[in-house]
């Protein structure tokens, strides 16, 4: 199955050895709240301001699907997307481009 996430490069990132954190939501309802992963550390962040910072990061809970444009709009997200990433399966990357 494709996934793709909309991609935030944060200020830690290369701290982390990471490309950047990931738009998700853990549940599938779409009325609810934007998450912020980094894959490489099974990690994430309930604000985007805090996004990378490891000392305000929470462990995975659940499974993790992308958040849509839609969604992202909803919350005033979008100035903040800064590329895609795209998986074919759950733990392939098929591609990553940056948009800016």
């Amino acid at each position: 199955m494709q996934a793709n996430y909309s991609v935030y490069q944060d200020i830690h990132a290369g701290e982390r050895q990471s490309d950047e954190v990931e738009f998700c939501l853990f549940s599938a309802d779409p009325n609810g709240p934007i998450y912020f992963y980094c894959s490489e550390f099974l990690v994430y962040w309930t604000h985007i301001v805090d996004a990378g910072n490891l000392s305000k990061a929470l462990a995975k809970r659940r499974t993790v699907y992308p958040a849509t444009l839609s969604q992202i709009c909803r919350l005033g997200l979008i100035g903040y997307i800064q590329g895609i990433k795209q998986y074919w399966s759950a733990s392939h990357l098929v591609d990553l481009r940056y948009c800016i």
